[in-house]
């Protein structure tokens, strides 16, 4: 059924609420802070154990429900607007403990950063005298003049106050931000609006250029705060820093709203293209010049109010923007058009973690409204989450590559709601190798089965490759949609990088198991199943592309299908690229079954082919009816059969193997692939397989086919036969090249656009001149038996085809040539004849003193 609607009564113009829902969002709990007064909720964070913390202000008689028993505590401001910071279990929103803190003036919590240690980090604004600890040992701190700034640390157990540092000019200055690296620094910003002492035991002023600007600090916290560097950050204009998030690479980003130029550090300068626009900045650790900056804005107010990161470091940004903006910051143009005049819309975009570079953005504007985005988020599964304020009665798509998937704000006045809506970016990353738990694959495949959007499953591991996931043997079916796992996302990827490994062949179940459509697998190593990757109706798979393959080894199989079809490229299947190691799949490199449409195993392209060997049989066609095109790859060292064809299969026969020319007989009218095959790296004497591919010919209505060629004498030749529906044959028995040419051969040379052949003492009964187009043979002309020479006009490949009175057809070697512009003339008989192919032209002959002799056309 439904979930119950859960109803919190607001007591004045602004009450707060925090609320919890499934992925689904459908509500688990919500809790309420509620009073005649003004209370606001700010910032929000979660610890790495579960527990939930958030921040604000409230003032007068204020309320806050617990979830538990009692059923809410209540608590009254010290004089106007106090700081609450609010501990909660994740699970259940169950309340936890409280910080609250004010003086007799106004007092307001704004960030709140949780380092490694679980330590708390809050920051905000204070005016006049305020008590943070209580009536504990710490003296009360007083602001310099108008609002001040502070930065406290709390002990997370209980909620007591460590330290605080309190800083600020005489006018209005406050912290709005602060986060942590996975060591012991932290980054605070906010604003300022003139000379302050940011050390905490020393003197270290800051001044802004003109008015208010914004600023980054960096601290480290060995037990006390201690000043590492800063930047102030802006210009004559009014600016601020609004939000700091630090990436799994320990980089501070940075968002801030400014306007005219601002200087950001290190000789760095932004100017705005209007009266407000956002800065996005990448700082280095040391807050040296920054890596790199973003401006987002246009002609009118444009802003950043919320910032959020991938664990890869991709950042995400929200706010409100007018008129049309250009998101994107190389010379390409991404613009998105918000309302004109004073009315804003609301975006979200996202930027690549080492360049800044622009990767998407999509935005929502009514005319006559006013919305904008104060939050976001990123869930698990690679959906944006963000929180609105909009007074559109419209359902609103800020997607641009994506499908939004949020619900229609229940209202139609034009009053203004907050709500919040997911919007899915496709990218699902794995930044953990354990088998089971958050940011691992086997969470990342649960996600993929749950979106209802198409998804790309990325790696964002840190350390050194290899990585090694044990994952289990819980198979994940992909439905619906399509789905791309791309190990090749990984940040230094090689082929063998990212390994999943099996408990072993014998255990029943896959290491990827795929129902779904448009589903593509590239870059992994998967080892130790019973089958490597598993496709049950899976319809246009990709398992690997060309250059970007997988490895498939030491399984049972190690690639499946049912009922599915697709393509199998650049993949090394039992073995490493060179086939000289020995990781063969115990039953089959590849399985496939019956499906109507061709499934496509290599390719004659650049990087298609894929290497097979050491398998029990290198690729099985269980059915014997599929259409199965099989081309291109290496096999070798398989020791039942490279192809194996149930019910057997129509395979060609090598008759006879010269270094010019080889031959045989096999199914009419099909394309007859050849290929060298290669044992150097066998033990024993495997079945015959092709490892280098030669080419191809097609056999004509008898079954008769030719290729000729320069070929290695000595060296053994294989040869497969594809059909029209594509369906392709075992490999034929092997046949070793001769070096002779005896006992029929049929020798082409060129001279001056003149063929010449030379055959054998056998009985021929005809022979044909023939061009090569696209790889085929096509025949130009039937020649005179006594003829041995033949003039040509056009460019291009050519042989000869002679047939023997047994039936016999012949090949020559192939001749290219290259014809000149100019006249050719000969003797044909008593007669002088000249000629260009394809046109008339005008000509003359003159005699030895250039006498003319005769004209015409």
């Amino acid at each position: 059924g439904s979930t119950p609607a859960l109803v919190k009564n607001s007591f004045s113009n602004s009450n707060m609420f925090l609320a919890k829902y499934d992925r689904a969002g459908a509500l688990i709990a919500g809790r309420a802070v509620t009073g005649v007064n003004l209370i606001v909720g700010t910032d929000l964070v979660m610890d790495g154990d579960d527990f939930v913390y958030i921040t604000g202000s409230f003032s007068g008689f204020a309320l806050f429900e617990t979830g538990g028993v009692p059923g809410s505590f209540s608590r009254s401001s010290s004089g106007g607007s106090d700081i609450f910071l609010l501990k909660y279990s994740a699970a259940t929103l169950l309340y936890k403990w409280e910080y609250v803190a004010g003086g007799t003036s106004d007092e307001s919590g704004h960030g709140i950063a949780v380092d490694a240690n679980g330590d708390l980090f809050l920051t905000g604004g204070f005016n006049g005298s305020v008590d943070f600890d209580g009536g504990g040992v710490l003296l009360a701190s007083t602001s310099n003049g108008g609002e001040d700034m502070f930065l406290a640390k709390i002990d997370d157990a209980t909620g007591n106050i460590i330290y605080r540092h309190t800083f600020g000019s005489t006018n209005n200055d406050r912290g709005q931000s602060v986060d942590c690296t996975s060591g012991t620094n932290l980054y605070l910003g906010g604003y300022f609006n003139g000379l302050m002492d940011i050390d905490p035991v020393g003197v270290q002023n800051i001044a802004p250029t003109l008015g208010q600007d914004g600023f980054v600090i960096r601290y480290n916290d060995a037990g006390t705060l201690g000043l590492l560097n800063s930047v102030a950050l802006g210009g004559n204009g009014t600016d601020e820093v609004g939000n700091i998030q630090v990436s799994k690479a320990d980089l501070p980003y940075v968002t801030a709203n400014f306007e005219l130029t601002a200087n950001l550090g290190g000789g760095i300068t932004r100017t705005s293209n209007g009266s407000v626009d956002g800065l996005l900045i990448q700082y280095p650790a040391d807050l040296n010049a920054p890596n790199w900056a973003t401006v987002i804005g246009g002609t009118g107010i444009d802003a950043i109010f919320g910032l959020t990161l991938d664990v890869c470091g991709n950042a995400f940004v929200t706010g409100s923007y007018q008129g049309t903006v250009d998101f994107n910051p190389s010379v390409a143009t991404s613009n998105l058009t918000g309302p004109a005049g004073l009315n804003s819309g609301y975006y979200v975009a996202e930027y690549l973690e080492g360049t800044g570079s622009f990767i998407l953005a999509g935005g929502e504007e009514i005319a006559g409204r006013d919305n904008s985005s104060a939050a976001i988020a990123l869930d698990r599964g690679g959906n944006v989450l963000l929180g609105l304020n909009t007074s559109s009665a419209a359902d609103t798509d800020v997607s641009v590559d994506a499908v939004n998937i949020s619900q229609t704000p229940p209202f139609t006045a034009t009053g203004t709601m907050a709500y919040v809506t997911r919007s899915a970016t496709g990218d699902v990353i794995v930044d953990e190798t354990a088998a089971t738990g958050v940011g691992t694959f086997d969470e990342a495949m649960d996600w993929v089965e749950w979106n209802t959007t198409p998804d790309t499953v990325c790696f964002c591991l840190t350390g050194t490759a290899p990585f090694t996931i044990n994952k289990p043997q819980d198979l994940v079916a992909v439905v619906a949609d399509s789905t791309s796992i791309y190990a090749t996302t990984q940040d230094g990827w090689y082929l063998g990088a990212i390994i999943l490994d099996g408990p072993g062949s014998a255990t029943p179940g896959a290491g990827i198991y795929i129902d779904g459509v448009e589903t593509e697998v590239i870059g992994l190593t998967i080892q130790n199943y019973e089958t490597g990757v598993f496709l049950s109706n899976s319809l246009n798979y990709r398992v690997g592309v060309p250059n970007r393959g997988n490895q498939l080894i030491s399984n049972g199989y190690g690639l499946r299908t049912m009922g599915s079809y697709g393509s199998v490229q650049a993949n090394e299947i039992g073995t490493n690229a060179g086939s000289t190691v020995n990781l063969g799949n115990i039953t089959a490199g590849i399985s496939v079954d019956v499906y109507p449409a061709v499934t496509t195993i290599g390719g004659l392209g650049a990087g298609e082919a894929n290497i097979i060997g050491f398998n029990a049989i290198g690729v099985q066609d269980v059915s014997g009816t599929t259409n199965v095109t099989i081309i291109g790859n290496n096999f070798s060292c398989n020791s039942t059969a490279g192809i194996q064809v149930a019910g057997g299969s129509f395979t060609p026969a090598i008759s006879i193997a010269f270094i010019s020319s080889i031959s045989g007989t096999g199914p009419a009218n099909e394309t007859i692939h050849l290929y060298e095959v290669n044992n150097a790296s066998c033990l024993g004497t495997p079945p015959c397989q092709g490892f280098t591919y030669l080419g191809s010919a097609v056999s004509d209505a008898f079954g008769n086919w030719a290729l000729p060629g320069a070929f290695t004498s000595g060296s053994q030749v294989t040869a497969t036969a594809t059909d029209a529906a594509g369906k392709t044959s075992e490999f034929s028995l092997c046949n070793i090249v001769t070096s002779i040419l005896e006992p029929e051969f049929i020798e082409l040379k060129e001279e001056n656009g003149v063929l010449s052949w030379n055959v054998s003492e056998d009985q021929w009964s005809a022979f044909e001149l023939e061009a090569m187009d696209q790889g085929l043979p096509v025949l130009q002309q039937s020649l005179e038996l006594e003829a041995r020479s033949e003039r040509v006009f056009l460019s291009g490949t050519y042989l000869i085809t002679g047939t023997l009175q047994d039936g016999r057809m012949i090949r020559s070697n192939a001749v290219e040539l290259t014809i000149e512009a100019q006249w050719l003339a000969f003797q044909d008989g008593s007669d002088l004849v000249f000629g260009r192919a394809g046109a008339v032209y005008q000509a003359e002959i003159v005699d030895i003193q250039g006498r003319s002799i005769w004209s015409g056309s």
